[in-house]
């Protein structure tokens, strides 16, 4: 199994998706030969959400959080690629309703999902893929750092 932690000293490839996530999220790929491998999610070392390779369900936005770090608030979504397979449009919205949201960094950690990251104060994120759309508040996470 991959172990992908930013929080650790032990050194890991260039341009892995944990040093892009950063602190306080990492992503674990569990089972990769197995016919259903799975991506884990954790935040400050609890887990979050399992992802699996299971084509039975495609909830395009699965979840949403907002943290504060030492280094200022941050945001995540995830979810389930289309069956398109397409990257989704992500952007967390700010907690005010006259601000603009604000389009987020999108990573493809395994070929049935995604996780989008962004440094900021957000109340809420929404996701976009062709004519599929979703919204959902962000909750709040465990404090990092």
């Amino acid at each position: 199994m991959l172990i992908v932690s930013p929080d650790c000293d032990a050194s890991w490839p260039e341009d892995t998706l944990a040093r892009q996530l950063g602190d306080p999220w990492s992503v674990r790929l569990a089972g990769r030969e197995s016919a259903c491998p799975a991506l884990e999610l954790y935040e400050a070392g609890e887990l979050l959400d399992v992802i699996s390779a299971t084509t039975l369900a495609r909830p395009l936005l699965r979840g949403g959080r907002t943290v504060p770090t030492a280094t200022g608030p941050r945001a995540i979504a995830w979810g389930r690629l289309p069956a398109s397979g397409t990257r989704p449009l992500v952007s967390f919205g700010p907690r005010r309703r006259r601000a603009d949201p604000v389009p987020a960094a999108v990573f493809l950690p395994a070929a049935w999902c995604w996780v989008a990251i962004s440094d900021g104060r957000f109340g809420s994120v929404t996701v976009r893929s062709g004519d599929q759309g979703r919204r959902r508040r962000l909750t709040r996470g465990i404090a990092c750092c």
